[in-house]
């Protein structure tokens, strides 16, 4: 009797967080940002807001693009519904054709022809880690207690083409859940 009055007291002070949810489901984007002094100054961009140093990038872009393109890593179709509830799973088999066929960016090129005249050149770019140039990142948000806690659910890469300029063919083909990249 005595022993089972020592564990009830010790049960009852073991105190459970509470969790008042804030939003369920929040995205948004934080944009690469060159290592050049002089391009951030162009962009008029601090460090702090919304910005990730590629140097800082390097290691996250390999987990995000090198292991989800050869199958290490598992991606999750983008989802445009804005619910983010339901996160349809990539098959691996289809990996590589999408990488290769439907996944690309373009890239505009102006072209003098021989009698002077201007053309305009389209040209399809395969993604790769450079071209990612955004995170976009899905979050929980809550207060615990009362402290104000984010919790990231997943991420996307946002490629554009080579060129920062125009932005042309953007694309966000796919997320990846924080807790298999952490693995």
């Amino acid at each position: 009797m005595i022993l089972s009055s020592l564990f009830s007291c010790t049960n009852s002070k073991v105190e459970e967080k509470q969790k008042e949810v804030i939003t369920k489901r929040i995205a948004y984007d934080v944009t690469i940002s060159s290592d050049n002094l002089c391009d951030r100054e162009a962009y008029n961009k601090s460090d702090l807001f919304s910005n990730m140093q590629k140097n800082e990038f390097n290691i996250l872009a390999v987990k995000l693009f090198e292991k989800v393109k050869s199958g290490e890593i598992p991606a999750y179709f983008y989802n445009y519904d804005n619910e983010f509830e339901n996160f349809e799973l990539i098959p691996e088999n289809q990996l590589v054709k999408l990488f290769e066929e439907k996944w690309i960016v373009y890239s505009d090129f102006i072209d003098t022809l021989e009698d002077g005249t201007a053309v305009e050149i389209t040209v399809p770019e395969n993604l790769t880690a450079k071209k990612i140039k955004e995170l976009r990142f899905l979050e929980e948000w809550y207060f615990e207690e009362d402290e104000f806690c984010k919790k990231v659910i997943a991420v996307a890469p946002v490629f554009y083409p080579e060129e920062e300029n125009g932005k042309y063919g953007r694309i966000i083909p796919y997320w990846v859940f924080i807790k298999d990249i952490s693995e």
